[in-house]
């Protein structure tokens, strides 16, 4: 009662004018009275004490000094026992509460899932993910009941995110579906979570990216708060309208209540709406865009978080302050407003107490400020500012560097903090205090207004100072008041103050990735027990010791081949899967199942042509051969009996005949036959000539026959020839046959070329065939040609030749069969030459006989050979497995390895190494080439072949040519060979030299003629 007696007195002193100077007096001398009856107690609760006049930055290090931290609230996802209930005010951090233990499904349980609560109060907006620290990059928004995943450049694309804002009405169906019968944890349809913002992430495991379970922080933007300037819910993260809320309280549906319990009337849209608008003001920043002034967040724990302490951290965000008085909340945010009232020193009551301080002791300055808060850039982990120093305050103290430290977690904006700083910074220069007593008409000033001073004394023009501090008497209503002066260049802001915000991720020392160096990569044949390349593969080796290797093969066109991991491989290993031959891969390595490894660079690598060998053929595929060909072979003699058997089958003399006996009753016939013959002494000879056309309504038909037939006493030749042309509704036929035939007292040889056309409505043949057929007493040979088409699908030439019951022949038939042309070549017969004319004989370059192929000469690029006898052989490079040649089997003086001797104009020599386990005899050939050298020593006398134990020890002499002496024997140039027999124990290097008896040895070169063990 009685504070909001006074604040009604106040008002009402404030709405006087000079006219109620009297009203006022008595007022006064009223409430004089009135207090003077209260009492000493009651009088001391009348004296209001506003505030405290220090500078900001001191205000902020008393709040520090009650146990402010720098971080975000949660960072930690906390599990188990009682948690308090949170929501987020603004924009803010959190890790969140588990509301189940992590949970895995999928094959070998490869899905992990967490369901972390993010919210106790419905609308917050999930804005960012981190996980281990790194941001997760999403693609697509995220959306209240929509899973979105990680891009695939960001954790693989191996982690999805559902965010429930609140709104929802059911339980979400993956994780019914999921985890419904879970033994642990069944998510039953009950489990909705009403009223909750959560979120489920799942991540999928690989152990190159997650080593261990991951670690979760989120970013939101809070509860939606009423905006008193427009009316309306908005999410918001401006600094008053926050510290607004605060002040109003929060009511929850339990019926808890959080925060203040503010009327509207005790905030004063003017003094609330103007600080707001001040939040919201842009500030122009370097990369050319604009940010509001004063932004902020926090989490509210609501049995651990006290709202005086949230005022105070949001108050410390934007350098302002919060003062109440009767009740009613003011607030002054960023840089101090114009003048309420304006002083001289007139105003000062004279008689009342009056101090100065002019300036702070080194112990309350300042010049260097260190600011922390936290960075949403680096998963809202704590960031500490670059410092600010200020070398000329420091000159102004003395030359000392006066530190302060700041923990600014409200304000998770980097620069803002730098504004923030700046201005605390400067602020912290203004030391001039004063303490002094105002008449009762400043008493309706409200506290953190400011008042222009102007003093003789002090000799201020217009100086702002800040009301720190009132108390009003009761008796007089005199106003004691403490201000501090204040100057709004201080909170001046321009880009050219802007510092570079740092990225906090450079800080992190990244791990120095393992690759897999020194690795040799290259082409290996797979070898069968006999030694024989039956596969291309690749080979890797000179492998480091570790557990497995992860590999992937690619091709020229950057095609990805095959890849997969080899587990305890040792030293070597090979790739075989997709692996061709005589093709070009790129392989990369690295280090199976470890983190910190990355790929190896590409090894080119061209794979050995080896194609597949008649072993790898099985009998099965032997047998499908076989059946190819005498499959073929039916086909093709089916073709030639076909076309044969048609003209056969057409029977056209029949046909005539029926055509001619129904039109002579149903249409017309006109025949005419023209004959002449000769006879004379049982000599015979005919021609007959017959021609007819025949019509009815639907079908015509005309024929031409013609025959010549002569004989003289059992012998006799005949040739005949006919032409049927028929037309009928549904078809049309043209046929030509000739016959030729001579007989003999039973031997005859016939000639028959049939001709054939058919086309009807769904069919179309032609047919061409030559039959030769010769007779002899019981012996028949016929050679028959066909050429066919039918039905435009198939279409067959042949010549097939039938001797006495062998038939012999080729043949091709082209066939379309399922939308596919089939063509087949085949030859029927025991042998298959091809021969070419050259000169005057025949060269036959291959000839297939008796189930064999014989080739006189044959470039073969690859060739698979299971078993080879040859009899001489020239080969560029020979590749034989080791231990594979039995030298004992090899003929005397058969070169097996040749050596070309080096050394010096006076020696020649090799060098021999026994690498097996047992003595080994060596019979070599030295082949000496000796010359003058035009000098005037003596010449040639002869050769000296010595084994060595060690390089021109002549320790062993093995071989001498020629005597040696100088008198007479000696000729200018001499070559030949010499052979000789040693044996070297194993392990053993010996040498095998020879030097010259006179000249020079010009070449020496040793052939190693057999080895015996």
């Amino acid at each position: 009662m009685k504070h909001l007696f006074l604040a009604a007195l106040i008002l009402f002193l404030a709405s006087s004018g000079p006219a109620d100077a009297a009203e006022v007096i008595i007022a006064i001398k009223a409430v004089a009275a009135f207090v003077g009856s209260l009492g000493v107690v009651g009088s001391a609760l009348l004296q209001l004490a506003i505030g405290s006049a220090m500078s900001m930055i001191a205000k902020s290090k008393m709040r520090k000094a009650q146990g402010q931290n720098s971080g975000i609230q949660t960072e930690v996802t906390l599990t188990g026992g009682t948690n308090s209930e949170s929501f987020i005010l603004g924009y803010y951090g959190t890790a969140g509460t588990w509301v189940c233990p992590p949970l895995s499904r999928g094959d070998r349980l490869k899905v992990l899932t967490y369901v972390i609560d993010l919210a106790g109060m419905p609308g917050h907006s999930l804005e960012d993910v981190f996980v281990n620290g790194e941001k997760l990059e999403l693609d697509g928004k995220i959306k209240h009941g929509e899973t979105v995943t990680s891009k695939p450049d960001s954790f693989k694309g191996l982690v999805t995110v559902t965010y429930f804002d609140g709104s929802q009405t059911k339980a979400p169906v993956m994780m019914q579906q999921n985890y419904g019968t879970d033994p642990d944890f069944p998510w039953t349809a009950e489990m909705v979570g009403r009223g909750r913002c959560y979120v489920i992430v799942e991540f999928t495991h690989d152990a190159k990216v997650f080593s261990g379970l991951p670690r979760m922080r989120f970013g939101l933007r809070g509860l939606p708060l009423l905006d008193p300037r427009v009316g309306e819910v908005v999410q918001s993260d401006n600094l008053a309208l926050l510290a607004y809320s605060v002040l109003r309280g929060f009511e929850f549906p339990d019926g808890t209540r959080w925060g203040g319990e503010a009327s509207l009337t005790d905030l004063p849209l003017s003094v609330w709406a103007a600080a707001m608008n001040e939040a919201d003001r842009p500030i122009d920043t370097k990369d050319e865009d604009a940010e509001p002034q004063f932004r902020g967040g926090f989490e509210i724990k609501i049995a651990e978080t006290e709202p005086a302490e949230v005022l105070e951290r949001f108050m410390d965000a934007c350098t302002g302050d919060l003062s109440e008085e009767g009740g009613t909340w003011y607030v002054r945010m960023g840089a101090p407003q114009v003048p309420s009232a304006f002083l001289t020193d007139d105003d000062l009551i004279v008689d009342a107490p009056m101090s100065l301080t002019p300036f702070a002791g080194l112990a309350d300055s300042m010049n260097s400020l260190t600011l922390k808060y936290p960075n949403p850039a680096i998963a809202w982990e704590v960031s500490e500012a670059e410092r600010i120093l200020r070398p000329e305050l420091e000159t102004q103290h003395e030359g000392r560097r006066l530190s302060e430290d700041l923990s600014l977690s409200a304000c998770p904006f980097p620069l803002q903090v730098q504004r923030v700083g700046k201005a605390y910074i400067e602020d912290a220069q203004r030391d001039v205090l004063h303490s002094f007593t105002l008449p009762p008409d400043f008493a309706h000033l409200p506290p953190l207004s400011v008042v222009s001073w102007t003093s003789e004394h002090n000799q201020y023009d217009g100086k702002h100072f800040s009301i720190e501090k009132k108390v009003i008497h009761p008796h007089d209503l005199l106003a004691s008041v403490e201000v501090r002066e204040v100057d709004p260049a201080d909170h001046s802001w321009s880009t050219d103050d802007e510092l570079p915000v740092p990225d906090g991720v450079t800080q992190l020392t990244p791990p120095v990735l393992f690759i897999l160096n020194g690795v040799r990569v290259a082409p290996v044949d797979i070898l069968d027990s006999d030694g024989n390349p039956r596969r291309a593969a690749i080979e890797v080796s000179q492998i480091p010791i570790v557990e497995g290797i992860e590999w992937r093969v690619f091709d020229f066109a950057g095609t990805r081949i095959a890849d997969g991991v080899a587990m305890d491989v040792g030293d070597i290993f090979l790739i075989t899967q997709g692996i061709l031959p005589g093709h070009t891969y790129f392989v990369s390595l690295r280090v199976a199942d470890e983190v910190n490894v990355d790929w190896s660079a590409w090894y080119e690598v061209n794979t050995n042509d080896v194609r597949l060998g008649p072993d790898d053929l099985s009998e099965e595929v032997w047998q499908y051969v076989d059946g190819v060909a005498v499959s073929a072979l039916n086909d093709f003699n089916g073709s030639m009996t076909y076309a044969l058997e048609k003209l056969a089958q057409v029977d056209l003399e029949n046909r005539v005949s029926g055509f001619l006996e129904t039109a002579r009753i149903e249409g017309e016939v006109n025949e005419k036959t023209e004959a002449l013959s000769s006879e004379m002494d049982g000599v015979r000879a005919d021609l007959v000539q017959n021609y007819i056309t025949a019509a009815m309504q639907d079908s015509a038909l005309a024929v031409l026959r013609t025959s010549l037939t002569a004989e003289i006493d059992g012998v006799s030749a005949s040739l005949s020839t006919s032409y049927y042309t028929i037309s009928q509704v549904n078809s049309a036929i043209s046929a030509a046959r000739t016959s030729l035939r001579s007989e003999i007292a039973g031997v005859s040889a016939t000639l028959n070329a049939d001709y054939y056309t058919i086309a009807q409505t769904n069919s179309a043949i032609s047919a061409a065939t030559t039959s030769v057929t010769s007779t002899l007493d019981s012996l028949t040979t016929t050679v028959n040609q066909v050429q066919s088409s039918v039905d435009g699908v198939k279409g067959t030439y042949g010549v097939q030749v039938n001797n006495n019951g062998v038939v012999t022949g080729f043949g091709l038939v082209s066939e379309l069969i399922n939308g596919s042309v089939s063509t087949t070549f085949t030859v029927q017969a025991d042998r298959f030459v091809v021969a070419s004319s050259s000169g005057g004989g025949a060269l036959s370059p291959f000839l297939i006989s008796g189930g064999k192929v014989y080739i006189r000469d044959a470039v073969i690029r690859n060739a698979s050979i299971s078993s080879a006898k040859i009899k001489a052989l020239a080969v560029d490079t020979l590749h034989i497995k080791g231990k594979a040649v039995d030298t004992r089997q090899i003929a005397e003086n058969a070169a097996t390895t040749f050596y070309e001797a080096t050394g010096g104009t006076g020696y020649k020599r090799i060098q021999i190494r026994n690498t097996h386990d047992e003595p080994i005899t060596l019979i070599i050939q030295v082949l000496y080439d000796c010359q003058d050298d035009g000098g005037s020593a003596a010449l040639f006398a002869g050769v000296k072949i010595y084994k060595e134990q060690t390089a021109g020890g002549k320790n062993n002499l093995l071989s001498s040519v020629g005597d040696g002496s100088t008198g007479g024997g000696e000729v200018a140039a001499a070559d030949g060979t010499e052979v000789v027999t040693t044996t070297i124990n194993p392990g053993i290097t010996r040498y095998i030299s020879a030097y010259p008896e006179g000249r020079v040895v010009r070449r020496c070169d040793m052939i190693i003629l057999q080895r015996q063990r």
